[in-house]
């Protein structure tokens, strides 16, 4: 009970009104006792990760139309022709429900093009069950290329001038691609993407958590980076390209070229990227917690694969601009240098304050839950996600979001060692062609 009694105390001790006045009382003179480094990380981790969700809210009062782009009306003649390429493999359980919500969208001119990557289960048959609606067509790969692989046989085979992707295991609101197709008729856009909601969100903790993940830390920051031009990612399931661009581009690298490092290429070559919130995706997202671990370990590896070895060039401002060199930057302060920074300071504490530290942890652990109820209460009201009944596990996200930053340090690390680097998700007669980068 003495320990029971002791953690209650600590964790619950910052909320208390002596320590708050304490707090302020003693602040002052802690915030003078601080040297340079110390008033950097404060100030970088406020000006960087929780000012820019209040500035979109605020923005968005203002002027709502800066994260919400005219959506495309058509003023005579026929609309233009969206081919939708959809790369499944092993997808029979979802593969119909993807394909049905892109024929009901409520778009007059799209064709759908499947592209099965040597799926071992019925994919194929059950795609083709759509093909009398003459506006399916599904193509087979003898061999298992990847993703990317697919993709590009998707894009040979589209004859429309723009070209939606989607996840296999997505489904389009109706009335989304009119708001995608409004930012490509600048010439300038080079893709869109919009809000990626979760479908199975309700299923368990898991899927629940990565709901509150997609609307506060997915959504809002892509608000605000498509506004000031630094879009790092349009991602691979949910993304409207200029067929022009990807074209020029030579399509998606088959060894290490899904969305970010097709975005980064097209950064290089100057075409801009937007973002609305006017068109919505539904994903399925990992149901299990080892699942959602591999997959963040995934993508951590793809990032320092892509963004700081193959693409690390975007760091020169005298070879792509201020712009990509702010995206390149921004990828090295905030996914490896902050995160590591304050992982190595709670290690600190903990060896050299262990009396004070689990007060300084409870403090951490309360700052965090009020920084993410804000983000969510600014998500939902921008993009009515995550759902009402999401805020009820509010205390516990900060506990999920620690664990899986462990996960995806491990990841991390491994990859910045090179320890590790064949990519499973990558065939192996795919791989042995790959630069190792």
């Amino acid at each position: 009970m003495d320990a029971l009694g002791g953690f209650v105390e600590y964790f619950f001790g910052f909320l208390s009104p002596l320590s708050i006045l304490r707090l302020a009382e003693a602040l002052p003179t802690l915030l003078a006792s601080m040297n340079y480094w110390v008033w950097l990380v404060l100030v970088l981790g406020l000006v960087r990760v929780q000012a820019p969700p209040i500035i979109v809210w605020l923005t968005s009062i203002w002027r709502a139309s800066i994260f919400l782009p005219d959506p495309f009306v058509l003023r005579g003649g026929r609309a233009p022709l969206v081919s939708v390429v959809i790369a499944a493999r092993n997808e029979a359980p979802r593969i119909e429900g993807t394909i049905r919500s892109v024929l009901d969208c409520g778009y007059p001119n799209l064709e759908v093009i499947v592209v099965d990557d040597a799926s071992g289960d019925d994919t194929v048959m059950r795609a083709r069950r759509f093909a009398r609606t003459t506006r399916v067509r599904v193509l087979a790969l003898g061999a298992h290329g990847g993703k990317p692989a697919a993709l590009n046989r998707g894009l040979d085979a589209a004859r429309g001038d723009y070209v939606l992707i989607l996840d296999a295991d997505t489904e389009l609101q109706a009335g989304s691609i009119p708001y995608l197709l409004g930012p490509l008729m600048d010439p300038r856009c080079g893709a869109v993407t919009g809000v990626v909601r979760v479908r199975n969100a309700n299923e368990n903790l898991v899927t629940g958590f990565q709901e509150c993940e997609y609307a506060a830390s997915v959504s809002i920051p892509r608000s605000w980076r498509a506004s000031l031009g630094v879009m790092s990612i349009i991602p691979g399931g949910f993304g409207l390209f200029r067929a022009e661009a990807v074209q020029l581009l030579g399509g998606f690298d088959s060894g290490l070229g899904d969305d970010t490092d097709i975005t980064l290429r097209l950064r290089k070559a100057g075409w801009g990227l937007a973002f609305t919130t006017g068109a919505v995706v539904w994903a399925t997202v990992p149901r299990s917690w080892s699942a959602l671990c591999r997959q963040r370990r995934r993508w951590e590896r793809n990032m320092v694969k892509i963004r700081l070895r193959k693409q690390g060039d975007l760091l020169f401002p005298w070879r792509y601009g201020w712009r990509n060199a702010l995206v390149a930057l921004d990828t090295l302060v905030v996914r490896i240098g902050m995160p590591w920074l304050y992982f190595s300071a709670a290690i600190y504490l903990l060896a050299t304050q262990p009396f004070n530290t689990p007060m300084l942890l409870s403090g951490l652990y309360w700052l965090t839950l009020f920084f993410t109820l804000i983000k969510m209460l600014i998500a939902y009201d921008i993009t009515s996600s995550p759902q009402p009944r999401r805020f009820l596990m509010l205390p516990v996200v900060p506990f999920l979001r620690l664990l899986l930053r462990i996960a995806v340090f491990h990841a991390q690390a491994s990859e910045l060692l090179r320890i590790g680097q064949r990519h499973p998700y990558v065939p192996d007669r795919v791989w042995q062609q790959t630069p190792h980068w």
